[in-house]
């Protein structure tokens, strides 16, 4: 994954992502939990309406993952980071590093 996205501390922005495998979308129904690390904090996720990763939505397609930071800004700051993404699965259950999400964080535009 080698594209910066975007976070404003702050807003709702997402970060939307595509999981594939040898360039094949992966189906995500088995995934029992993600987590993302950003420095030192691990945003953990079974996929709950308010959790800060959810994937397998009625709405997403096959591998479509968003990963949601930008609201809990109490927990993160601004700088750039090579976030570990990590997937469960009853088979994997040590997890998947399925690779590193590049992130910008940026300061919320309309703080003072």
């Amino acid at each position: 994954m080698s594209v910066t996205e975007n976070v404003y501390l702050g807003h709702d922005n997402e970060i939307a992502l595509i999981l594939k495998n040898n360039s094949t979308v992966v189906d995500l129904v088995s995934v029992t939990r993600m987590t993302v690390k950003l420095d030192k904090v691990l945003l953990e996720s079974t996929n709950g309406g308010s959790d800060p990763i959810i994937w397998n939505q009625s709405s997403f397609v096959t591998g479509e993952v968003h990963i949601r930071i930008g609201d809990i800004s109490s927990l993160i700051e601004a700088g750039l980071y090579n976030a570990p993404l990590t997937v469960y699965d009853s088979i994997s259950t040590a997890g998947i590093v399925w690779g590193n999400v590049r992130v910008r964080v940026w300061p919320n535009p309309e703080s003072t």
